[in-house]
């Protein structure tokens, strides 16, 4: 610093001097405007004005070794300045201190030092994971922290019948999908679904499976079956009855009933979530039980179901606890515009059905979230899980059962009228007619 406080002194001596104009040439003094506008910036920060170039040295005493870089310019003319005409006015300064060079020291003493590349390799992040592994067997102790990554399952007793305890799906069932439906017959061609699992070979019973166009004959519809709008006219009790219709005109027998439907007319009171969802899972589970859920502007048919645990190292484990797994129900759709099965959360569902007039939930377009309907109707709700069962005793011929079987159908007939009658004739007394597919 203290050459340049030299520099700096030098430089205001020679602003107090008198230099006449008048003896300077006009390309000196070009040169000079051009010398201060180079240098302006840097005599604002020390308020001195420069009319020739600085000598700039660093601070920091720099080694002298063969790294080091030096760059020298010799501009004695443009040091000088205006002091060639006025060499003799100038007797303190000399020709050795004005061809001062301008010197830059750089060090570059770190430059060759060589860059350390970090190894991305992963076999050092597995040599520590099994280190880590054999330490904590081997002291019989594992972290919390890393009980779940430490522990290694085996898969080596799962059979086909342990997985199957959680993940059902019969096959059986997506055979019998009647797809695809006509337009708006989503309702009917879930029914024909539903009829032809319980009861037909198709499924596992024993009468010849009937087409959607032969069951709406017998619904009493005719052709073209396109052109009928079913929505308007179409509800859940409806189905109940049309089931009915197909059952006696094919002299079987079976009943149908609500699952759950938490809200609106015929809702089922005193069934939570988890106790219809077991219900379903068995019904699931049995071949006499097929099921339609009814959801926004449309019907289709629960095929199946998987428990999917929360852990991963339950992922080949047989039955659960219900708070350790989530439950996803396979939904197979009669529309082919839609996917063939949907696969939807529980919870889900259950929010579809506990929702209330104006609010709603589209099951099959859950991107939407919660929407509301444009009605005056508050309150209520028509969709619902609707079972179709067939009966453990059916109607059997005198020549082929004789007097005896028929003594015990009458009999078994008079005890399910009994149990059945005041939910079967309740449900088919009243239709929903302000429900749509």
């Amino acid at each position: 610093m203290g050459n340049l406080q030299a520099v700096l002194t030098r430089y205001k001596s020679l602003e107090e001097e008198d230099v006449p104009s008048d003896e300077l040439s006009v390309n000196q003094r070009n040169k000079d405007t051009h010398q201060d506008e180079d240098t302006a910036t840097y005599g604002k920060d020390c308020d001195v004005k420069f009319n020739t170039a600085a000598v700039v040295s660093l601070s920091k005493p720099f080694p002298t070794e063969t790294n080091d870089i030096n760059i020298t310019l010799n501009g004695a003319d443009e040091f000088n300045g205006a002091d060639d005409n006025t060499d003799t006015e100038k007797p303190c300064s000399s020709d050795k201190e004005n061809k001062r060079p301008v010197v830059f020291e750089v060090d570059v003493h770190d430059w060759n030092k060589p860059i350390r590349k970090r190894s991305l390799s992963a076999s050092r992040f597995v040599s520590k994971a099994k280190n880590l592994i054999t330490k904590s067997a081997s002291s019989g102790k594992l972290s919390s922290k890393s009980g779940d990554n430490a522990f290694i399952p085996s898969a080596s007793n799962t059979t086909a019948c342990v997985i199957a305890e959680r993940k059902v799906l019969d096959l059986k069932r997506w055979y019998t999908v009647s797809r695809p439906q006509y337009q708006k017959s989503c309702g009917p061609s879930s029914l024909i679904s539903c009829w032809n699992f319980i009861f037909s070979t198709l499924g596992y019973g024993s009468l010849p499976p009937i087409t959607q166009e032969e069951g709406l004959t017998i619904l009493g519809f005719k052709p073209p079956f396109s052109e009928i709008r079913f929505g308007p006219f179409t509800g859940n009790t409806t189905l109940m009855r049309w089931f009915q219709v197909l059952n006696n005109h094919f002299k079987v027998r079976g009943r149908s009933f609500f699952v759950y439907k938490p809200h609106g007319r015929n809702k089922t009171h005193g069934t939570e979530a988890r106790d219809a969802l077991n219900t379903i899972k068995d019904g699931l589970n049995n071949q006499s039980v097929a099921y339609i859920y009814h959801c926004q502007n449309h019907y289709f048919c629960p095929i199946g179901y998987e428990d999917v645990p929360t852990k991963a190292v339950n992922a080949y484990s047989g039955r659960l606890a219900p708070d350790e797994v989530e439950t996803w129900v396979l939904i197979a759709d009669p529309s082919r515009k839609y996917p063939g099965i949907h696969c939807v959360q529980w919870k889900d569902i259950v929010t579809d059905l506990n929702c209330q007039n104006p609010d709603f939930v589209n099951i099959r377009k859950l991107d939407k979230g919660i929407q509301k309907r444009k009605t005056k109707k508050k309150g209520g709700n028509l969709h619902c899980i609707m079972a179709f069962q067939r009966s453990s005793y059916q109607r059997l011929g005198r020549g082929k059962s004789g007097y005896n079987k028929l003594k015990q159908e009458e009999t078994e007939k008079q005890l399910s009228d009994s149990e059945t009658n005041d939910t079967e004739d309740h449900d088919s007394s009243s239709e929903d007619t302000d429900d749509s597919n």
